[in-house]
């Protein structure tokens, strides 16, 4: 899939448009929001999706934590296809990393209600994709146990 890198200090909104970033760092995103009609379509209206991969990168190329870019300006992985006109429709992203390194934490992801229009992504609003079917945006996560600090009895002095 082609990607290109946005001009040096701005990235891709999710729905291709740019913004201003921190100092030094740029996002990889597809030359268009249009999925290209070359790539595969995994399925048709409403259960159609492209995935690609999306990474926080500084001026010079090097792959950073997502921390180090703008969030609410991180390009979409995933996107609709399938028909050149598609109702709206619930489009779930990758769930993000547990927010705990040890125990039970909480997952989140972007859902979006989406449709295709001409072949073109555009978001609509929840009502239009019905929200009692909307996919969860948090969950429980549970990364390993939690280790336990222990200690020794004190020594006496000498």
């Amino acid at each position: 899939m082609a990607t290109a890198s946005t001009l040096p200090g701005s990235h891709s909104s999710p729905l291709g448009l740019t913004s201003r970033a921190p100092p030094g760092v740029v996002a990889s995103h597809p030359v268009s929001p249009v999925c290209p009609s070359s790539l595969q379509c995994s399925g048709s209206c409403g259960q159609g999706r492209t995935i690609r991969h999306v990474y926080c990168k500084t001026s010079d190329g090097r792959v950073v934590p997502e921390s180090q870019c703008q969030m609410e300006t991180k390009p979409l992985a995933i996107h609709p296809c399938g028909d050149k006109n598609c109702p709206a429709h619930w489009l779930a992203q990758d769930w993000e990393r547990c927010n705990t390194t040890c125990g039970r934490g909480v997952k989140k992801r972007l859902v979006l209600c989406m449709e295709l229009a001409n072949g073109k992504p555009q978001t609509r609003s929840s009502p239009e994709c019905g929200l009692a079917k909307k996919p969860p945006e948090e969950s429980t996560c549970f990364e390993r146990p939690c280790f336990k600090w222990y200690t020794s009895p004190w020594s006496e002095a000498a």
